[in-house]
């Protein structure tokens, strides 16, 4: 059986490299001990693809042993870490394709799923994405927790809206609530449609370079502002490079944007 070209590799550079002891390789793929577990190749390379950067798919083979011992956790203990997360439509930062999105949002810029802090041990406020396949070596039903992690989601998005709306953290200025980033909470409807209304326009454009901050481009502003921040930010705390459409029901690239059909 042929391996997807340079995921063994990968798997192996991990392991070695981290000194773990919580998962074994073979001809066919690789075994999650913690989870009593099998993940062939063919998924993990779909997960992390080979046109990926070689540190992109070491963090994403790293994450997804990290959420393996992770959901080892009693049921109560893992729905109270876990929360709605968003990653732009490609991020690196999430697995590849159909492995981890739950609900895109409407425009093609951005995609909610499932997130949860404590699954990485160097950084336990990280939020990491968790792949749909952890759910399912677990026996989890996660589905079940969706409906009330939204609604939490869009309560801080009308927390969001109303410190904006008061000049509680500066003018024009979006930033996180709670358990939720900037990021994410434009994925909240109650976030964009509170801002349209309150501007008396169906459109606004906003910059988002970063996880922790955002701002309202609805005046005469330097647009590469969002590029400059965006560089100068760290890999992990980057958002988009570039400004973003908004309306009530989506959040678009403005060279790009496209209906979402679900």
């Amino acid at each position: 059986m042929s391996v997807p070209p340079g995921i063994r590799q990968v798997v192996l550079a991990v392991l070695v490299q981290q000194d773990r002891d919580d998962a074994t390789v073979s001809p066919e793929g690789v075994r999650l001990l913690s989870l009593d577990g099998f993940i062939p190749w063919e998924t993990l390379s779909v997960m992390a693809p080979p046109g990926w950067p070689w540190q992109a798919r070491v963090d994403l083979v790293t994450d997804l042993l990290n959420a393996a011992v992770w959901a080892r956790q009693p049921l109560p203990l893992l729905e109270g870490t876990l929360r709605v997360h968003a990653e732009p439509v490609g991020s690196l930062r999430a697995p590849a394709g159909d492995a981890w999105a739950v609900e895109p949002v409407h425009g093609g810029a951005l995609t909610l799923g499932w997130g949860a802090i404590g699954v990485d041990p160097d950084r336990p406020d990280r939020v990491v994405p968790i792949a749909d396949l952890i759910w399912t070596l677990a026996d989890v039903d996660v589905w079940a927790w969706w409906g009330a992690a939204r609604a939490r989601h869009e309560r801080d998005g009308e927390l969001c809206a109303l410190r904006w709306a008061t000049g509680v953290l500066g003018k024009d200025e979006l930033r996180p609530v709670r358990n939720h980033d900037v990021t994410t909470l434009l994925g909240a409807r109650s976030l964009r449609s509170a801002v349209t209304t309150r501007l008396r326009s169906p459109m606004v454009t906003i910059g988002c370079p970063t996880r922790s901050i955002a701002f309202l481009l609805h005046g005469p502003v330097d647009l590469h502002f969002v590029t400059l921040a965006f560089e100068a930010s760290p890999p992990h705390e980057r958002a988009f490079s570039h400004p973003l459409l908004i309306t009530a029901d989506e959040v678009a690239h403005p060279d790009r944007r496209v209906t979402v059909r679900l």
